[in-house]
């Protein structure tokens, strides 16, 4: 099982950047720009960009508790334990994966199409490198946590994630990229692992976990 500690590390290391991106600049939060005031890194600047735009900006979108718990429970009440875990995990940790490549890896690679990014995501024996989450190994991971959940509801919404990852593996599309991990940033926060744990709630200047996108309902 993919551990989640590696998901804190990355909660860490995004509060480092905002926080010191945010002591010299201002940031309009209707716009995501961020205006100088100094001469702060632009590449730590950069990051908290993408970050905004990946994982927390404000969007017209409300958490409706209730319809939450229903999808939560319409897809888990029926598995066991075990599986219940296995699937929370799965989904969980394809999101903290796209999440962690938007921010950390893509944030300093303008030339997206040709990103060496691409390389840990598409698998591609050319490349000659050894990746630790490939897109090939997000679909497998949704695929069993479709065939756990064997939902037709479910079994939809995964459906549609996979078939836009298959084509972010061939055609580097980060635009895709980026809806895809809206997709399964609500699948896991807004259903699958609602609610959160209190351990993976961050600061109020990283607030990801209080952002519905608007996939789900």
């Amino acid at each position: 099982m993919k551990t989640k500690v590696i998901y804190l590390t990355l909660i860490i290391l995004i509060t480092f950047t905002i926080t010191s991106c945010t002591e010299k600049k201002t940031i309009d939060r209707s716009t995501n720009e961020i205006e100088n005031t100094s001469g702060t890194d632009e590449k730590e600047c950069e990051t908290l960009r993408l970050s905004l735009r990946a994982v927390h900006y404000d969007t017209e979108y409300e958490v409706d508790d209730e319809k939450s718990k229903k999808l939560r429970d319409m897809w888990l009440t029926d598995l066991n334990d075990e599986n219940k875990e296995k699937v929370k995990d799965l989904v969980f940790s394809v999101h903290s994966y796209l999440e962690s490549k938007l921010v950390y890896s893509f944030g300093y690679d303008e030339s997206y199409p040709d990103s060496p990014v691409w390389n840990e995501i598409d698998d591609d024996p050319n490349d000659n490198v050894v990746a630790g989450y490939t897109g090939v190994e997000m679909i497998e991971d949704l695929t069993t946590a479709k065939e756990i959940i064997n939902k037709e509801s479910f079994s939809k919404i995964a459906d549609d994630i996979i078939g836009q990852l298959e084509y972010v593996i061939e055609k580097h599309d980060i635009d895709v990229l980026y809806e895809i991990h809206q997709k399964v940033h609500d699948l896991s926060y807004w259903a699958i692992n609602y609610p959160l744990p209190s351990f993976q709630i961050a600061p109020a200047d990283w607030h990801g976990v209080y952002v519905y996108f608007g996939t789900l309902y």
